[in-house]
């Protein structure tokens, strides 16, 4: 038989399945961090948002190990090939050789702290997480890039974000059906609502008010206001001393649906931070960096003074306008008294002369 053609070697090679550093899909109970990003720029954001969490995950808590040896496991003993052994030698010399490549697979594997799955829906990735609360490591990831330069916990080292926008976290998460969306809330809510309120215990300033962000992607079941409304009578069983306020904008319950699940976290400070937009946070870093914050404040009360300026004299045109259209609409009647008048000076003068 001859050689096979190109195109059936092209068709097999093609059916090859590229990996793309993505595995698996959404499941019920992933911990992690949703990002958004730009239309086609998947790829940036992935590599973007793994700079950033490993970076600051080595940083506070060390670089990730592998998992320990066969000499490092209690009770493991390794027989080693130089030794002398009576009997027979040749399967203690396997044993040992079969020791050795699982001590070598051991050291070679080493677990990652954060892993890409498959969001099922454009512009968002979501990154699973092991061993460290999303809400905790997201809130201290945020505040460390918004630091100031005179802070204790700045940060010049932190690598660039282009790619990546809002980072969201998610502690819990269930199927979208409202029995299981009541049921993860009357978990969540009061661990959450409670971990915030320790956190801001004796500031003065602190409100125990919520408010609910709700995103639906790629379902149409629920609407903010049902998901709303089911969250207020959870939080109102659970933490009576919070108070739902729309208009707040400091601490959010954060609920987003993806096809058929359900992800679910709190956070604070959310208004302060930009929504936690990270790429606007490096911009607002890089100016203060720069020494061009001020002038940018400065820019912007210059703008402000100008528009009231504008808006004065606006009004005072207008105020004008309006004076000289009454002056106008009095003219025709005071010319026609002025005409009376000199029609009747003329008579008179018309009669002394006779």
């Amino acid at each position: 038989m001859g050689k096979r053609k190109k195109h059936y070697i092209s068709a097999h090679v093609n059916k090859r399945k590229k990996s793309d550093g993505v595995y698996g899909k959404l499941e019920i109970g992933m911990q992690g961090v949703l990002i958004t990003h730009d239309r086609g720029k998947e790829n940036l954001c992935r590599n973007d948002a793994f700079k950033i969490l490993n970076y600051f995950a080595d940083k506070w808590y060390g670089t990730v190990k592998g998992e320990k040896t066969l000499s490092e496991k209690p009770g493991a003993t390794v027989v080693s090939i130089d030794e002398d052994v009576g009997g027979s030698d040749e399967e203690d010399i396997d044993a040992a050789l079969s020791k050795e490549v699982d001590c070598i697979k051991d050291t070679a594997h080493v677990r990652k702290r954060f892993y890409a799955v498959k969001s099922g829906c454009n512009n968002v990735v979501f990154i699973k997480t092991f061993d460290l609360k999303p809400s905790n490591f997201v809130r201290r990831v945020i505040q460390t890039i918004a630091a100031e330069t005179t802070d204790d916990h700045y940060d010049a080292d932190i690598p660039a974000a282009r790619g990546v926008l809002r980072i969201h976290p998610v502690d819990y998460s269930c199927r979208a059906t409202m029995s299981e969306i009541n049921s993860m809330a009357k978990r969540a809510l009061p661990q959450l609502l409670g971990d915030v309120e320790q956190r801001n215990i004796g500031k003065e300033s602190f409100l125990k008010e919520y408010n609910v962000m709700f995103r639906g992607r790629n379902n149409n079941e629920f609407g903010m206001h049902i998901v709303t409304d089911a969250i207020v009578e959870v939080v109102k069983d659970v933490a009576e001393n919070w108070r739902y306020n729309c208009r707040s904008t400091d601490i959010y319950v954060i609920v987003e649906i993806i096809i058929n699940l359900v992800r679910a976290s709190v956070v604070e400070n959310y208004a302060r931070y930009k929504k936690f937009n990270v790429r606007e946070l490096f911009v607002e870093r890089a100016m203060k960096k720069c020494g061009n914050a001020k002038d940018g404040d400065g820019r912007k009360e210059q703008q402000q003074e100008k528009q009231e300026q504008y808006e004065t004299v606006k009004e005072e045109k207008k105020q004008n306008e309006q004076h000289q259209e009454q002056e106008q609409e009095k003219q025709p009647e005071n010319q026609h008294e002025q005409q009376y008048e000199k029609e009747e000076e003329q008579k008179a003068q018309k009669l002394e002369e006779k």
